[in-house]
């Protein structure tokens, strides 16, 4: 009983310092998450809610596409509510890898299931070149799988694509 007890206060704990530091990230307005890799930023992330195995929040916003690499998949049923912006999401509809392109724009609600592969481009400025922001809703489920790439010889799991800096040959 006293072990029970004792993980309790030290799991409140835990989530309290969660909380603090997540609320702390909020009010300075900085991102919780940067996402990029090969030197390139493309993702801003802010949690809505303290992160959890069972739902999450997050403000996604959106300064430069996907890499085209690969499409990715994610690791929980999710939903994508487009706020400010436009975007266009390439995903592929078949296994004879046939794709398709769908424009998605403010008030847009996508689903996803965790297997569905997707990429998703920006539209750029005209004036500067420079991809036009996109922000959106991301709702997230638990968790259900490992996510992954979708290279030509089939699923490639995340840690295994940037190790070996994409699909390999």
């Amino acid at each position: 009983m006293e072990h029970e007890r004792s993980n309790f206060f030290l799991n409140l704990k835990e989530y309290i310092w969660q909380f603090w530091w997540y609320f702390r990230q909020w009010w300075r307005r900085e991102p919780h998450l940067i996402v990029g890799s090969l030197g390139t930023v493309y993702l801003h992330r802010w949690w809505l809610i303290p992160r959890n195995p069972i739902f999450n929040a997050y403000a996604h916003l959106f300064i430069s596409p996907d890499e085209d690499r690969a499409l990715h998949d994610h690791s929980w049923v999710s939903l994508s509510i487009v706020l400010r912006g436009s975007y266009m999401e390439l995903t592929e509809t078949t296994k004879q890898h046939v794709m398709q392109r769908r424009a998605f724009g403010p008030g847009s609600i996508i689903f996803r299931w965790p297997t569905c592969a997707h990429r998703i481009d920006l539209y750029p400025e005209e004036a500067s070149g420079k991809f036009k922001p996109v922000w959106t809703l991301f709702l997230t489920g638990p968790k259900w799988r490992e996510w992954g790439f979708l290279c030509p010889q089939g699923w490639v799991h995340w840690r295994k694509f940037m190790r070996q800096d994409g699909c390999g040959s």
